[in-house]
């Protein structure tokens, strides 16, 4: 869920069958990583057609998020807050 959030209906996002979604809008989002942290995210897209949520490692990057991939988890890490999310 967008903590802010900026209309905006300009744009595509192309998806990896160069299929092109319409960006509606931008803004920022709170992503919970248990009961006492959570990362805010900036920029986020929210683009019409997509019903799951995609995170874009490279763009979290470029944020100065970092990220690492193990052992069936991925662990992503800003300053001093680490989060961990299983995957299968």
């Amino acid at each position: 869920m967008f903590a802010t959030f900026y209309a905006r209906n300009n744009g595509h996002v192309f998806l990896g069958n160069n299929y092109a979604c319409s960006l509606e809008g931008t803004g920022i989002v709170h992503w919970s990583l248990d009961d006492v942290n959570e990362l805010i995210l900036d920029n986020v897209f929210y683009v019409d057609g997509i019903k799951n949520s995609i995170l874009s490692v490279g763009q979290m990057g470029m944020q100065g998020h970092n990220s690492a991939f193990e052992k069936g988890s991925w662990n992503l890490l800003k300053g001093l807050v680490k989060g961990t999310k299983e995957y299968c």
